[in-house]
């Protein structure tokens, strides 16, 4: 019995096919996302909201996949980078959390991104209360941007300003405030996702 155990073992090994190179690369960038216990930082914004301090954390929560707080991808079939920022420390806050995007027509020139938006969240429900720039002055600059090789995914890392007046949106209460801050942040591209202007 323990033979035939034995022989059907090896049997159903050699129908198994060798990974190739490529295979076993793409496989171990994969597990290299795997991060245990708490998601890591990667970065921070910190500026003023109506004259008062405020700050926020940027966290990776890939686990076998790309899942990270601030990223270049697509939306609406425009690149864009987002930011999303949440309490120092505490990657599983929601209220108070804030998102910061903007279009990037060049992953690699830093530069002002257009269709800027920038929404601090009040509640737990990301359609709930909240302090929005929409239809408001808002501007998004990258002063440095550091992006993988051209069709590579991976990380890279980018740091800017952003500024804007946030107004009630959704029931939220209060009056309109200006909002200021800086940000420098690791950032995540997919080769699926990422362009550079040609």
């Amino acid at each position: 019995m323990k033979l035939w155990l034995l022989l059907a073992g090896f049997g159903l090994a050699a129908c198994v096919p060798a990974q190739t190179p490529e295979q076993l690369a793409a496989a171990a960038e994969v597990a290299a996302y795997v991060a245990p216990g708490p998601p890591p930082k990667m970065g921070s914004i910190s500026g003023t909201l109506d004259g008062k301090p405020v700050a926020w954390e940027t966290f990776d929560f890939s686990v076998g996949a790309f899942d990270a707080s601030a990223w270049v991808g697509f939306q609406d079939g425009i690149q864009t980078l987002h930011l999303h920022g949440m309490e120092p420390g505490n990657p599983k806050s929601k209220a108070g959390n804030i998102v910061i995007k903007g279009d990037i027509a060049d992953a690699r020139v830093p530069g002002a991104l257009g269709q800027v938006l920038v929404s601090i969240q009040q509640g737990d429900d990301w359609q709930g209360p909240a302090l929005s720039s929409k239809g408001q002055n808002a501007s998004l600059h990258i002063n440095t941007i550091d992006a993988p090789a051209l069709d590579d995914s991976g990380y890279g890392s980018a740091s800017g300003t952003v500024t804007a007046t946030l107004c009630p949106v959704a029931g939220a209460r209060g009056a309109c405030q200006s909002f200021a801050a800086d940000f420098t942040t690791k950032v995540q591209f997919d080769a699926t996702q990422f362009q550079t202007a040609r």
